[in-house]
């Protein structure tokens, strides 16, 4: 949020500067990417502990805020447009893919871990 601020203050960058900008959003992309995929893997350990809940309320506000830094990031590094709107929408991707796991209803398993968790999509619920 700090920095999303800090760049509504900033002019537009020149040629090599928007470069390094697009370059360095494209390592946040590729952060964000991992982190997200060992979260969504484990999701059946969160699950059968009861333990979605607070995974679930983060991801909503993670993606607004990489949202925010995004479109802050479009006005100081317009000519990057492309690479940053391909970033943008590969974290989009993940991060709904990990919100559609983590907003499911889950059962614990009294077998667990040879029986995982139930799980049932919200669109269901």
């Amino acid at each position: 949020s700090a920095d999303t601020s800090a760049l509504g203050g900033c002019s537009e960058l020149g040629s090599a500067d928007s470069q390094t900008v697009a370059a360095a959003f494209g390592s946040l992309v590729s952060a964000t990417q991992q982190m997200l995929s060992p979260l969504t893997g484990d999701h059946s350990i969160f699950a059968q502990f009861s333990q979605t809940a607070p995974i679930a309320s983060s991801l909503p506000a993670l993606e607004a805020a990489l949202d925010s830094y995004t479109y802050a990031l479009l006005t100081v590094a317009p000519s990057q447009q492309g690479a940053i709107a391909d970033g943008k929408t590969g974290v989009d991707n993940s991060l709904g893919n990990a919100i559609g796991i983590y907003d499911q209803l889950c059962i614990p398993s009294p077998l667990y871990p040879t029986v995982k968790p139930v799980c049932v999509g919200s669109e269901l619920t």
